[in-house]
């Protein structure tokens, strides 16, 4: 059999299986140990894509991907052949096609309503079926701005939102803590990722976690309100390649002396091989030289810089 190589997405689309599942399985058992192109990216052979596709027929009927991702490939082949009825595999089954639209009125029903039963079951279901960065990209940012707009115009209280906070912090944590880093990722300069003294808003750097697990960036996550010295010493101990600190728009709005003093002291402070990051907070690019930060104005910018960083490392 000619030895094609076939993208993550496309092996996803074959098999059924989502690509953070594929990357999970290759993680935590080396199911399959795949190639990198020249731009970094995984590609998979025939082989690899046959081994995924048993792989994922036999869980389906009960198997733990466990006791079954290190079988040779022979053994796999006869307890596939053995439980598996020919024409029975989902072989050609397309990815879940999630309507987000539906998707984000169903929980603003129920956050109206105070379902928030409802919410966490519509989490647990969703979340089977969403990459980490679609899951931080296509949900949680667009659910955030729009439960934003109904607090402002008071459809929605504050106790509402804080109650769908707490739901989405716990199923971002779900995500974020149940993924292994390969030892390969482990070597890798650890990009921190926090706010600055004083800065509580969480959801920013949490969003960002979740792109750096899809771009398999080696990532530490400090939480909020990290004074800028023990910061820049946890830098050095741990060799960071990168700090990457969130600002909210209020803290700048409402502090921004204390903001730039706090980026322009961090960025003195930080080891000469660690490059800083600042993402969101409305930040006047004029007041920082270039050299002494990178200016991350949106999610979406930042999501093409890890990707970048991806592909590099």
């Amino acid at each position: 059999m000619e030895k094609t190589d076939y993208s993550i997405q496309f092996v996803s689309n074959i098999t059924g299986i989502n690509p953070h599942t594929i990357r999970a399985w290759e993680k935590r058992y080396s199911a399959v140990v795949p190639k990198r192109n020249e731009s970094g990216r995984r590609v998979y052979n025939n082989e690899e894509v046959e081994r995924l596709q048993m792989l994922h027929d036999l869980v389906d009927i009960g198997n733990n991907i466990s006791d079954i991702a290190n079988l040779p490939q022979d053994q796999l082949t006869n307890l596939h052949k053995q439980y598996i009825t020919k024409g029975s595999s989902k072989k050609k089954k397309e990815t879940i096609d999630i309507d987000f639209n539906r998707v984000l009125q169903n929980l603003i029903l129920a956050l109206d309503n105070y379902k928030l039963d409802i919410i966490n079951h519509e989490f647990e279901k969703i979340t089977n079926d969403l990459d980490p960065r679609a899951f931080a990209l296509d949900l949680i940012v667009p659910l955030l701005h729009e439960v934003g707009i109904q607090v402002q115009s008071r459809r929605i209280n504050i106790g509402q939102e804080h109650s769908l906070s707490a739901i989405i912090r716990f199923h971002v944590g779900k995500f974020l803590y149940s993924n292994t880093k390969s030892e390969a990722v482990k070597k890798k300069p650890p990009l921190i990722l926090t706010t600055p003294e004083g800065e509580l808003h969480e959801f920013g750097i949490m969003i960002s976690a979740l792109l750096c697990v899809h771009y398999d960036i080696n990532y530490i996550y400090l939480g909020t309100n990290m004074p800028g010295d023990a910061l820049a010493d946890t830098a050095k101990q741990i060799e960071a390649g990168t700090v990457l600190i969130g600002v909210s728009p209020f803290m700048n709005y409402d502090k921004p002396d204390f903001t730039q003093n706090y980026i322009k002291d961090l960025s003195s402070s930080l080891p000469e091989k660690t490059k800083l990051w600042v993402g969101g907070g409305n930040l006047d690019s004029s007041i920082y030289p270039e050299a002494m930060i990178k200016i991350i104005p949106s999610l979406q910018n930042l999501d093409m810089e890890l990707s970048k960083m991806s592909t590099i490392e």
